[in-house]
């Protein structure tokens, strides 16, 4: 699981995770994304559309996403669900909220 919070001490963004390992590895989650779409606005200047957005996780996940399982086939639709979850914990702006 993976909780999104606003630091208390710096104005960067604190991203907290809590997994379990299994065997010594893990398997990509769904709230793993959250995280993965928060770097990606960081590398991409603070906002982007979702085509970057995607660019970016399939060009520094590939492989975490083509050994995730079915995540390999919904992380797309996982993107834009990590947005919302991030929207909703007041971590993003809503997307029609420019600068």
């Amino acid at each position: 699981m993976i909780y999104c919070a606003r630091s208390t001490t710096k104005s960067e963004l604190r991203l907290l995770i809590v997994g379990h390992i299994n065997g010594g590895n893990t398997m990509t989650k769904r709230e793993d994304i959250c995280e993965w779409v928060v770097e990606a606005l960081r590398a991409l200047g603070g906002s982007s559309r979702i085509v970057p957005i995607c660019k970016y996780i399939w060009e520094h996940y590939e492989a975490e996403l083509r050994s995730s399982g079915d995540i390999f086939y919904t992380w797309q639709y996982d993107v834009r669900w990590a947005g919302q979850q991030l929207r909703d914990q007041g971590i993003l702006k809503p997307a029609n909220n420019k600068p």
